[in-house]
């Protein structure tokens, strides 16, 4: 009579506490706005959103081209919502507990973008470019409108 019953409490203490890492595991957390990185903002309110740049050049044109990385906030996930739904089963809840010892056992990853962002010679914002990658050739001028695709091979 008393191993149905343990079993059961057990059942139910891992049914009761799975809800806070499996929540936290489907719930979204916003990255940084970076829709305020408009022509004519300077650099140092850029510089303050998204900290130092990762690197700098400029073109011939006397256009300054910065690069940085940046929050882009965490999509709730289902399938580590799913992962930690079968450990908190699986280990009757005990999992939730090392999670409320230890919150940075489980910590959603936030996804990390890049941007280029362009600067005329006084130090103000002349384009914006947030889907930036490493071997992608800007315009010289730094006109976001004049940004080339990159060419998609099959």
């Amino acid at each position: 009579m008393k191993r149905p019953f343990v079993l059961c409490l057990l059942v139910v203490m891992a049914l009761s506490t799975s809800g806070c890492a499996v929540a936290r595991a489907l719930n979204e957390e916003p990255g940084i706005d970076v829709n305020s990185i408009i022509p004519g903002t300077n650099s140092m309110a850029v510089q303050t959103l998204l900290g130092d740049p990762l690197r700098e050049w400029s073109t011939p044109e006397g256009i300054i081209y910065r690069v940085y990385n940046y929050d882009g906030g965490y999509r709730g996930s289902v399938s580590e919502a799913s992962a930690m739904l079968f450990l908190d089963i699986i280990s009757a809840g005990l999992t939730e507990f090392i999670i409320l010892l230890d919150p940075t056992t489980f910590k959603p990853r936030h996804e990390k973008l890049q941007m280029a962002v362009a600067y005329d010679q006084y130090d103000f914002v002349i384009g914006v470019f947030t889907d930036f990658s490493d071997f992608e050739e800007l315009p010289k001028n730094g006109n976001p409108r004049e940004r080339k695709p990159i060419p998609i091979k099959n």
